[in-house]
């Protein structure tokens, strides 16, 4: 890779600014730029997240996950006060999949919603207006 002349180590810049006909004292400074370096972005996964809509909802709500073919897990529902009031085992696709929840019997607020699979643990909040 060449760094090109104006970027160079010691590479001299004069700046001057100028507004409706008046200019500054010009300033001179020098480029400190000495050699590069490449960075390289390597792959890696996607970010698991546990996607609620609607949200607001009125009651019914679809919680979008993906989980490994046949992996076992538990999605909850807790109200603010960290009560659980709702529970379903749910069992990986190796897919992206929906579970329909509904809430109409709850009372309006904001609700957390979490998937846990083993030591990993998916979260999203959801809130309920009636």
């Amino acid at each position: 890779m060449i760094i090109p002349t104006w970027q160079r180590n010691g590479t001299n810049f004069t700046i001057q600014a100028r507004q409706s006909g008046v200019e500054a004292n010009p300033y001179t400074f020098t480029s400190g730029c000495a050699g590069y370096r490449l960075a390289t972005v390597s792959k890696t996964e996607p970010e698991q997240t546990l996607l609620v809509l609607p949200n607001p909802t009125t009651g019914k709500v679809t919680v979008r996950f993906r989980l490994g073919a046949g992996e076992a897990a538990t999605l909850r529902v807790t109200n603010s006060w960290g009560v659980e009031v709702g529970r379903r085992a749910v069992v990986g696709t190796g897919a992206e999949q929906d579970e329909t929840l509904n809430l109409e019997r709850e009372t309006p607020g904001v609700y957390l919603l979490s998937l846990q699979a083993g030591s990993k643990r998916l979260t999203g909040k959801v809130v309920l207006q009636k």
